[in-house]
């Protein structure tokens, strides 16, 4: 099946192959998704930007467990609060294939990861902070790849 002639745009059918693509199924239902997302316009040029936000803050270093007697402003303290309070609904909505449940859940995201991003100063001089700033941005990069 020629996905591209099925009328799946090209760098969208590249991502999805690119992330474990071998269930021709799944890989379908993720293109249908990702095609009807797009079509609908600003929530997921929002989620793509903020997704770019991290990506830029976040390439090439590791991360770590993210450690909460580290945090210093209720910006961290929020942004993880919210990521652990979608990690049940998205895990079990990926592991299920429910692949506009996993999106509304990155979606609940941004607003409290744009507020950190925009109050929080990632790269400061005590390193153990700066790790566990980059660690909670690693957590959601992680839902996001």
């Amino acid at each position: 099946m020629n996905l591209i002639e099925k009328n799946f745009r090209y760098d969208i059918v590249d991502s999805v192959l690119d992330n474990d693509g071998n269930n021709l199924l799944d890989i379908v239902n993720r293109l249908r998704v990702i095609s009807d997302l797009i079509t609908d316009g600003a929530d997921f040029m929002e989620l793509v930007n903020f997704a770019n936000r991290i990506s830029n803050l976040i390439s090439d270093i590791s991360t770590a467990q993210v450690e909460e007697r580290l945090f210093e402003n209720e910006f961290e303290s929020r942004l993880y609060e919210k990521i652990k309070d979608e990690d049940i609904s998205f895990n079990e909505s990926l592991r299920a294939g429910l692949y506009k449940d996993v999106i509304k859940s990155l979606f609940t995201l941004i607003k409290p990861g744009n507020e950190f991003l925009d109050n929080v100063m990632i790269f400061v001089e005590d390193e153990a902070v700066k790790m566990n700033r980059l660690s909670i941005l690693g957590d959601i990069a992680r839902k996001l790849e």
